[in-house]
């Protein structure tokens, strides 16, 4: 059956689809969303000592750093009600330009631009968030090696000289 005319969403029409749940405001929210502390300090022990007479000579306490839940794309989808795969899909369309699939030129909507610039302010965000907590302490050494490595873009260095019957074909440039 076809759909009715003036049905704004039927194919051929200008505006086709579903209507975005895209917000402006969104791209502010990403940000204040990710830029958390990394770890809360918590007291796990306190102590006092005393003077012989019975007054007070110091007092000391234990913390231990906990890291506070990493911020994730999935998180911030959920809070704001939408789906992970969508904010994804408004991420990358601030990368794109170029031609639709109908090969008609088409440009990125400056919110989605912004949007896009954004997410990748919060990744980087996210990234220091890491090095935080590995650094404090605040999470097992590996990890944090292994959450770096999948979330962000730090991998291990390798370097690897490329011989071909014992001459050096590439040797990897020295910093």
């Amino acid at each position: 059956m076809a759909a009715p005319k003036g049905n704004k969403y039927n194919k051929g029409n200008h505006d086709t689809g579903r209507p975005s749940k895209f917000k402006s405001s969104y791209t502010e929210a990403i940000i204040k969303f990710f830029d958390i502390e990394p770890y809360k300090k918590e007291i796990m022990e306190k102590s006092k000592e005393y003077f012989k007479d019975g007054q007070l000579k110091k007092e000391s306490e234990k913390i231990k750093h906990m890291p506070n839940k990493m911020p994730t794309l999935y998180r911030f989808a959920r809070k704001i009600g939408v789906e992970y795969s969508t904010v994804w899909r408004w991420a990358e369309k601030g990368e794109w330009d170029g031609k639709d699939k109908d090969g008609k030129e088409t440009t990125i909507d400056k919110n989605f631009k912004d949007f896009c610039n954004s997410y990748k302010a919060a990744k980087e965000i996210q990234k220091e968030f890491l090095i935080t907590i590995g650094l404090a302490g605040a999470a097992p050494a590996p990890f944090a090696i292994f959450t770096a490595k999948n979330v962000t873009d730090m991998r291990d260095k390798q370097e690897q000289e490329v011989t071909h019957k014992g001459s050096i074909i590439y040797l990897p440039p020295k910093k």
